[in-house]
């Protein structure tokens, strides 16, 4: 779980305007997990109720989990991979 927060971390900070992400693509870091789209949604609700508890206001909140929900298909290993 401690790896899974940094990795999180590392992208929160790229998404949000921060430094370059240098982790491993969402496709390489996740394939063969066989996670789910149930798995995804408890995942982005689980960031929002973080969110909230840190005082981010709603509107922030969908912002950031637009761009998280933009990396599903490479989460869950659906899209062609990039070439």
């Amino acid at each position: 779980m401690a790896r899974q927060r940094v990795s999180l971390t590392k992208f929160l900070v790229h998404v949000l305007g921060g430094k370059p992400y240098d982790g491993a693509s969402m496709r390489h870091a996740h394939k063969g997990l066989g996670l789910t789209d149930v798995q995804f949604d408890v995942v982005l609700e689980s960031l929002a109720d973080a969110l909230r508890t840190c005082g981010v206001c709603e509107a922030h909140i969908a912002q950031i989990a637009a761009v998280a929900d933009s990396t599903r298909g490479d989460v869950l290993c659906r899209t062609p991979a990039a070439p």
